[in-house]
């Protein structure tokens, strides 16, 4: 009796964990299932089938274990014993029916979701796997004819057997269908872009160059690159710590994006330099809006409370079809170096 209490107390507190808190789906499916098979079990009372009431009411204590065990973060738990509840009312509902009513389609779809769970371990998916297809060819091959009260009725509770069968699992696959193109946008974004400044990383602005080289091949034109270091960044890590220093890379990132044009685009070359390519094939148009963004860079103020005065120096190159961007690259390292010498937060061509 006091087990009970707790099983309808855990039920009453999911509901509110649901509404109010995280919206499992697991809650979900145990909720829903707890309400559909009370509401199936007080139909087959009223319509004197008493046996399937019974059974109705019975598979209500496994899904409520299951919600217990979602409240204590079981979760593998929580599934095997959702599964082995449906499996269980699956083989007493087959046994009280009888064939044609198709109560065994639901354990495609059961074994399904179970096997796909993360949760569950790879031998613990195949023995539910193995046992679900070897419980559906004996119930579906040795069946045996048996007068149910619900005989009439036989062709309607097949197809919304069947209909509710095959829901789980275009769901479930639609799920997966929906997970993997996200994985995929996670991947895609992780191979291109700088975790920190959110900019594109080296390897993919690497092929960004190879592509813009092709171009200008076809058309006989060229385009700058800038290669673009922040003056004493060492002395801002050294000083204030790496955590501001990773504050001025983000700074200098989103400064970059807000500045640039939409067809000039920027990347992370490594540590503190960025690579900045302008598809103009004017040098000193470029070296103007570099000075300008240069000077701006110098009279912006970091945000958080850190007043520091942040220069960078830029080394501007014209890139030729004829080069490889390695060499390219090399050319803009030296002149970047001279702007250095010069005295840095300077220009040089």
């Amino acid at each position: 009796m006091q087990h009970t209490k707790q099983l309808i107390s855990a039920f009453l507190v999911s509901i509110n964990y649901y509404y109010h808190r995280e919206n499992t789906l697991y809650l979900r499916a145990c909720i829903l299932a707890v309400f559909t098979h009370f509401a199936l079990a007080v139909c087959f009372i009223l319509m004197d089938i008493g046996m399937l009431g019974l059974l109705n009411l019975l598979n209500i204590a496994p899904w409520l274990m299951a919600i217990r065990l979602i409240q204590h973060s079981r979760y593998r738990s929580a599934i095997l014993t959702m599964a082995f509840g449906v499996y269980a009312f699956v083989v007493y509902s087959h046994g009280y029916l009888g064939a044609g009513f198709g109560i065994e389609m639901v354990l495609w779809p059961l074994s399904f979701l179970v096997t796909i769970n993360a949760r569950i371990s790879v031998r613990n998916a195949i023995y539910f796997g193995a046992l679900c297809l070897l419980t559906f060819i004996y119930l579906y091959v040795f069946t045996f004819s048996n007068m149910s009260v619900l005989s009439d009725y036989r062709l309607y509770i097949f197809t919304l057997i069947v209909a509710l069968s095959g829901a789980p699992l275009i769901i479930g696959m639609m799920s997966m269908k929906h997970t993997f193109i996200r994985q995929k946008a996670k991947l895609e974004k992780l191979a291109h872009f700088d975790s920190l400044t959110d900019l594109f990383n080296r390897h993919y602005f690497y092929k960004f160059l190879e592509d813009r080289k092709q171009e200008i091949k076809m058309d006989r034109s060229q385009f700058c690159l800038a290669l673009v270091d922040i003056d004493k960044f060492k002395e801002i890590n050294d000083r204030h710590g790496h955590d501001i220093g990773d504050i001025v890379l983000k700074f200098i990132a989103i400064f970059l994006k807000e500045k640039l044009t939409h067809n000039q685009v920027a990347c992370r070359w490594g540590g503190e330099e960025f690579l900045i390519y302008l598809p103009q094939n004017d040098i000193h148009q470029a070296r103007t809006q570099l000075n300008e963004l240069r000077e701006g860079l110098a009279n912006a103020t970091l945000i958080q409370g850190y007043p520091l005065s942040v220069t960078a120096s830029f080394g501007l190159i014209c890139f030729e079809a004829s080069e490889c961007i390695d060499n390219a690259v090399k050319r803009a390292d030296l002149l970047l170096y001279k702007a250095k010498e010069s005295g840095r937060n300077r220009v040089e061509i």
